[in-house]
């Protein structure tokens, strides 16, 4: 996300608190008589570099990132020697910029900065949609349970295609029966009330 403000090295950043002005530009310098100056302070007229491209840190704690350009001018204020150094603390804010002083310049030779931009603030999570509900294959129908008279039924069937089958093949291979005599019991079948009343007598 930080790449995303430091590619726009069109923007500059300024703030004034007094009668000094700092001027921040992201990886460019923030103007060509200052070789490599991307943090500026501007007192009196009198420009002076407070941080440069060629020494820069860059460290990510949590949602926010702290920039620090060091190898400024040296700061001979009050005795002191050292060389200016710019903290630069970026914070996301999804609805306005705003770039402030935190710290002005100290006996340490640091200023700290305070960022606000929409440039670093990470995208927003989407969960994705699910996708249409497959339709469910619908469950066999088990067979019918079968009562025990159907059961009664086919086997009285069945016995009597076996009686008829098996008797006339008897009948015909073996005792030599054509025609009707074929049929098992062939007598009985042709009269059965006949051959009861035969019985009876």
């Amino acid at each position: 996300m930080l790449a995303t403000l430091i590619a726009d090295d069109s923007q500059n950043y300024s703030v004034t608190q007094g009668n000094v002005t700092y001027q921040l530009r992201w990886c460019d310098e923030v103007n060509s008589t200052q070789p490599n100056a991307t943090v500026l302070k501007t007192e009196d007229k009198k420009i002076q570099v407070v941080g440069r491209l060629t020494k820069t840190d860059i460290v990510r704690i949590g949602n926010a990132w702290y920039v620090t350009f060091g190898d400024g001018d040296r700061n001979l204020a009050d005795g002191h020697n050292e060389t200016w150094k710019a903290f630069v603390e970026v914070q996301c804010q999804e609805k306005y910029e705003n770039f402030s002083v935190l710290q002005p310049v100290n006996a340490a030779g640091f200023v700290w900065f305070q960022l606000y931009s929409n440039l670093v603030c990470l995208p927003p999570v989407t969960t994705p949609r699910p996708g249409p509900t497959p339709t469910p294959t619908p469950a066999p129908v088990p067979p019918e349970h079968t009562s025990k008279w159907t059961v009664f039924f086919m086997l009285i069937i069945t016995a009597g295609i076996c009686y008829l089958v098996i008797g006339m093949a008897y009948r015909r291979f073996v005792l030599g029966a054509k025609g009707l005599e074929q049929v098992p019991n062939y007598d009985f079948w042709r009269d059965p009330c006949g051959y009861t009343r035969l019985r009876a007598h």
